[in-house]
Parts: C-alpha cells; sequence; structure tokens
C-alpha cells in the first residue's frame, strides 16, 4: 500500500517541476499517538509501515516520529531473540547484564541518529526477520551493530526525479 501520494505541479512559465508528498491515511497520527502510549503495542497499519519501509526504504515521515516505533521494535526483537536463545538452552547466550548493556548500545545508536540511517531498510528487514540469518545472539547483535554503526542519513522521502514521477502524478 501506498503511504503517501506524489503530486507534481509545474510551475506556470517555466519549465521547472516541484514535487510535494501529501500524507493520505492518518499514519502521521498513528505514528504521533505510538510515542505517547504508555502501554505500547504496534498496532497492524505500523506493523504494515515497517513493512514497506523494510521493501523500499524510503521513511516517507519526519523521523523524529518514526524513530520512537523503531526502537520500540528494536527492544522488543533483542528481548525475543535472547527469550529463545536461553529457552533452546544456547550456551552462547549474553549474561543478562551482557544483553542489557547490548539493548542499551543498540538502542542509542538508533536514538542518535537525526535523520534515518542510510541502511534503514536492511535495519528493518533484520527487525522483520530475525531468524533468517542469524541464530546465535552475539552474531545477530553484531549485524545490526554494523547496520546501525553509519553516518550517512537520508531524507524522509524517495530521491527520485522529477521526470520518473510524471506517470504517476496527479497535476
Amino acid at each position: 500500500k501506498q503511504w503517501y501520494q506524489r503530486r507534481v505541479a509545474i510551475t506556470a512559465g517555466t519549465n521547472n517541476l516541484s514535487m510535494t508528498l501529501v500524507k493520505d491515511d492518518g499514519l502521521t497520527a498513528n505514528l504521533t499517538e505510538f510515542e505517547k502510549l504508555t502501554v505500547k503495542t504496534i498496532s497492524p497499519p505500523l506493523e504494515e509501515y515497517l513493512k514497506t519501509i523494510s521493501k523500499t526504504g524510503d521513511t516517507c515521515y519526519n523521523w523524529n516520529i518514526v524513530k520512537p516505533l523503531l526502537v520500540y521494535k528494536l527492544e522488543r526483537v533483542l528481548d525475543d531473540f535472547m527469550e529463545t536463545v536461553t529457552e533452546n538452552g544456547d550456551v552462547s547466550a549474553p549474561t543478562p547484564s551482557e544483553f542489557q548493556s547490548t539493548k542499551e548500545r543498540l538502542s542509542g545508536l538508533l536514538n542518535g541518529f537525526y535523520r534515518a540511517p542510510f541502511t534503514v531498510q536492511r535495519l528493518l528487514e533484520l527487525l522483520l526477520e530475525p531468524n533468517k540469518h542469524y541464530r546465535k545472539f552475539d552474531k545477530y547483535a553484531r549485524g545490526l551493530e554494523k547496520v546501525l554503526s553509519v553516518v550517512t542519513t537520508v531524507d524522509p522521502f524517495p530521491k527520485k526525479s522529477p521526470s520518473s514521477l510524471l506517470p504517476n502524478t496527479v497535476l
């Protein structure tokens, strides 16, 4: 599902194109409300939004309202991963204090971004399917750390040339 609509306006008298993105489905309100919840759960629309990011790499919303959702998802996935390796009797599972330290470090890295890291698509892939490539907590944590140890950020909106927008536009 598209979480935004692209609208291109042709500036009168010139060949210049300007692009604006129009929010269309209340997801901004869902993201804003999520941050205010005392008992957090990820609603189906927010889960779909995370899947969209994992497929496109475009957050499409201001990073300040997206980041709390991603930090929460990161922390829940780490908790679930730790629970799984502990239940399976994995001898390489970290101690509770090592786990807490790792969780705080990774959350801190994600919280440190003022805009979405350019690796946000891979981050979401790892968060949505943590066991796809990793079975051990330490390796998974290192994978997340590598994705979060970047300095380059991206704009919240996709970088498309105006000519690539024309077929799907509303004039």
